[in-house]
């Protein structure tokens, strides 16, 4: 059974059941209609074509008939005769191009085809209806059958058009099933797409997540170390010694008076500038300068000297203490490193299961509506 038969008009309505397709099947059933329905519309064409063709015969036939006319047989004045020949002239020369255009007029897209005609005709007979009027004075007949053989032609077309109009309601839904059908598998091969890279990112976080652990273990070595150990000490030792080295700077902040060093140098633009950074802050202040430029203004101070001799003392052990590299800071930036792109891809898995679910949704839309396309003709059952 054909996807439209309920388009028909019977005069007893029989009760047909409906055929049952299986969802796999649908495609197939899809492609065979169209092809029982691509041979009606090419019937169809033709037939409409051939009316076409019969209506433009006739039309010649009967301009042939107006050419012919012969007016110099009618007894009316040469005045009347004049206006009518001039007149059924221009309406000879408007329907031999009315002629020509319905030549020119193609049913490859059916309606769009009779539409032209109908427009065609319609617009030459409002331009040629004074013509006609005038002409018709002395020419009855033969200019009314111009006339009759386009009108006949059109409600002929117009006619065939209606009681076939199923062919064309078929064909367009047809080829909407079709495009609903071409949407429905790219939506699906999208959604097997996304399947796959799901499944790739998810085995990415388990590796991620398994490689983590080996660094934690190895981490947890590695502080556990004999070498870890001793770069802790060596550490102490630095952060022992850089304390010992702030303590010899509190104590020359402690042993000078800035501000009797500022009467001192009142005079010295330069040097009260230095004394006024080292007010700010003395701690930063020296450690930039290593004290150099305030050493050179407390230079017979013994107790501020004994300070800098030890700071300098105390610099030098500094710059011989050398931190061994463990390991153990490189395991920690790879372990975070991790977790930073575990978290990303876990993230990743997230967006890629909320498009699963919207392209579930999408492929379960278009085949509802294809469904509701078909059913007058065929139930389309889910496996």
């Amino acid at each position: 059974m054909g996807i439209f038969n309920f388009f028909k008009k019977k005069a007893v309505e029989i009760k047909v059941e409906k055929k049952r397709i299986r969802v796999e099947e649908l495609p197939t059933y899809i492609e065979t209609e169209v092809i029982s329905n691509e041979e009606k519309h090419k019937r169809l064409k033709e037939e409409l074509e051939g009316i076409k063709k019969s209506m433009e015969e006739s039309m010649k036939q009967a301009v042939k008939e107006l050419k012919n006319y012969d007016l110099e047989k009618r007894k009316e004045e040469e005045r009347i005769k004049l206006i009518v020949k001039k007149n059924l002239s221009n309406y000879i020369e408007l329907s031999e191009e009315l002629i020509k255009k319905l030549g020119e007029v193609n049913f490859e897209d059916i309606n769009e085809g009779i539409s032209k005609i109908n427009i065609t005709v319609r617009n030459t007979d409002k331009r040629a209806l004074m013509s006609y009027q005038k002409a018709n004075i002395l020419v009855g007949k033969e200019l009314a059958a111009v006339r009759e053989v386009y009108s006949k032609g059109i409600n002929e077309l117009n006619k065939h058009l209606e009681e076939n109009n199923q062919v064309i309601k078929e064909k367009e839904l047809l080829e909407e099933a079709e495009r609903l059908l071409e949407e429905k598998e790219k939506v699906r091969k999208e959604k097997e797409r996304i399947k796959k890279v799901t499944i790739d990112e998810e085995g990415r976080i388990i590796k991620l997540t398994e490689n983590k652990e080996l660094l934690k273990k190895e981490l947890e070595e590695l502080i556990n170390s004999e070498k870890h150990k001793n770069k802790e000490l060596i550490i102490k030792k630095l952060i022992d010694k850089n304390k010992e080295l702030e303590e010899n700077i509190k104590g020359i902040r402690n042993h000078l008076n800035l501000k009797e060093l500022a009467n001192t140098y009142h005079h010295d633009e330069r040097k009260l500038g230095i004394i006024k950074e080292y007010k700010e802050s003395f701690m930063r202040k020296f450690k930039e300068e290593a004290g150099k430029d305030l050493k050179a203004l407390v230079k017979d101070d013994k107790k501020v000297l004994w300070h800098y001799e030890n700071i300098e003392n105390i610099e030098k052990e500094i710059k011989k203490i050398i931190i061994p590299e463990d390991g153990v800071e490189e395991k920690e930036r790879m372990i975070e490193e991790n977790i930073k792109e575990t978290n990303r891809t876990n993230n990743l898995v997230e967006e890629y299961h909320k498009e699963l679910v919207k392209q579930e949704k999408l492929i379960k839309e278009k085949f509802e509506m294809i469904k509701k396309m078909l059913k007058e003709s065929v139930i389309v059952e889910d496996n």
